[in-house]
């Protein structure tokens, strides 16, 4: 389970059946090799689906777990997609870029009065350190190859809804990424959170909770379903 997305994922389990396994290279699952590349990623997610025979109504991914969101719908799993912040077109950022961009959303957060967000964000940042720590080499490699993915011809294959959310500071995929994919992407809408940046899905669970359900209940009923 990924520890930092912890109270996101028990508000989603009062909708849904959730499955969160943590990524490879990430928590508590096995290193990756270094010649890893995306389709790794994917496929170690398409071995999991079919080993389970489970079938998902809605994936929701947030950052890279939406870029593998993104890969798996293209290849027809999935019937509706959540896909927070994700990279996979080409993007600038710099190391300092990316610390001050982390810099500015603890500033933010530790100026709040909400006790239990707090909380919970030092919860998700003792989470991040445990990644760090049991895959030293893991982190680095996802960062140097992020901002160069490009999966826009597989976001030309995707034929079923996409909600696209996205933080309107996000200092580390920009908001951006986010307009170019909706425009690949036949069935997407994108809806942009003001003053919010990469990290809401853990800084604050409720607000990105009440964002999924509105965009799952949008998609039905473009779709004219109902998933559970």
């Amino acid at each position: 389970m990924p520890r930092a997305y912890l109270p996101l994922l028990t508000l989603l389990s009062k909708q849904f059946r959730v499955i969160a396994p943590p990524h490879p290279g990430h928590g508590d699952a096995f290193s990756i090799p270094k010649s890893w590349q995306l389709k790794e990623f994917v496929a170690t997610y398409e071995e999991l689906l079919h080993n389970m025979q489970i079938e998902p109504d809605v994936i929701v991914g947030h950052s890279l777990g939406a870029m593998v969101g993104l890969l798996l719908v293209a290849k027809g799993i999935g019937r509706q997609l959540i896909a927070m912040d994700a990279p996979g077109l080409p993007f600038d950022i710099t190391a300092s870029g990316f610390l001050k961009a982390k810099a500015k959303e603890a500033r933010e957060l530790l100026s709040r009065r909400n006790r239990q967000q707090v909380q919970d964000a030092l919860a998700a940042v003792g989470a991040v350190i445990h990644t760090v720590i049991k895959h030293p080499d893991d982190v680095p490699w996802l960062w140097h190859q992020a901002p160069a993915w490009d999966i826009g011809k597989s976001l030309e294959s995707i034929h079923v809804p996409v909600s696209l959310l996205w933080g309107e500071k996000d200092g580390i995929v920009p908001l951006d990424v986010g307009k170019r994919m909706q425009t690949l992407i036949s069935h997407a809408t994108l809806m942009v959170f003001p003053n919010r940046g990469h990290n809401y899905a853990i800084l604050d669970p409720e607000f990105t909770y009440r964002a999924i359900m509105s965009a799952v209940n949008d998609a039905n009923m473009r779709m004219g379903t109902n998933a559970t």
